[in-house]
């Protein structure tokens, strides 16, 4: 269960605050324990990593537009050229957005 239940309904996601609150250890520590980076004691990691999985924590998804690591999604460019007189201002072309 990836949610926490405030008294109105309304679901909430576990935090890492969350997990080092249960855990009494800092949300730094429990950043380091995901992300599995050393330094962090067996047991403290074995605890938070326990708090984690019963809180139902889930990693967030990366954001990214790269076309290799989002396949679902087709990515699409278009280029624009506007030719226009020598005495034109490029304010007085309706092509060119004002700012």
């Amino acid at each position: 269960m990836p949610y926490k239940f405030l008294s109105w309904g309304f679901p909430m996601k576990v935090r890492l605050a969350d997990i080092a609150r249960e855990s009494d250890v800092s949300p730094s520590t429990v950043s380091m324990v995901l992300n599995d980076r050393p330094g962090i004691p067996v047991e403290t990691r074995r605890r938070v990593l326990a708090v984690a999985a019963r809180l139902g924590y889930q990693t967030p998804r990366r954001v990214t537009g790269m076309p290799s690591e989002r396949p679902d999604q087709v990515l699409h460019n278009l280029g624009l050229l506007i030719k226009s007189d020598p005495g034109q201002l490029p304010q007085a072309n309706p092509f060119i957005p004002r700012c």
